[in-house]
């Protein structure tokens, strides 16, 4: 069976697993939020592993546990937050639009009146933590963009 995840789990040198313990709690989630979580998302959490391998691929940021998601609300979409900058100035949140493996949206410092689209889908998103952190981390140069491409000047540089 084909895995959202496949890449990430190559990256990370393990194999994710579904286990019985994370598939309860993704149907408690689910039963709570009242519907399916999207085929993508729900593949992810339905490993014992997602939020460790989230907390540590990360600036410290912190993975909202399935027990306490809950849908915003936001210019007519629906959001669904699962991680939150570790001095809380940034959320990120999957846009709820229907699609196995929705977008993923980052809210910085608007206190969620202001979102901008972060990766194209879940899976980007995930195997963008594991490889920044996985590939790029201690590298001698490093180079990061946070809101707009780089220049061709800076490109060229």
């Amino acid at each position: 069976m084909p895995s959202f995840h496949s890449a990430t789990s190559r990256l990370l040198g393990i194999d994710l697993r579904e286990s019985s313990a994370a598939v309860s709690e993704v149907e408690r989630a689910e039963r709570r939020l009242g519907f399916r979580l999207p085929a993508a998302v729900r593949e992810w959490y339905c490993n014992d592993a997602s939020t460790i391998i989230l907390a540590e691929h990360s600036n410290q940021d912190r993975p909202i546990p399935l027990a306490k998601f809950a849908v915003k609300e936001w210019k007519s979409r629906r959001l669904l937050p699962f991680q939150i900058e570790n001095q809380g100035v940034c959320t990120w949140s999957i846009m709820l639009d229907g699609s196995d493996d929705p977008p993923v949206y980052v809210d910085v410092d608007s206190n969620g009146t202001e979102w901008q689209i972060q990766a194209p889908t879940f899976t980007a998103y995930v195997y963008a933590c594991v490889w920044d952190y996985e590939v790029l981390l201690g590298e001698p140069a490093l180079a990061q963009a946070q809101n707009e491409s780089l220049s061709p000047e800076a490109v060229n540089l």
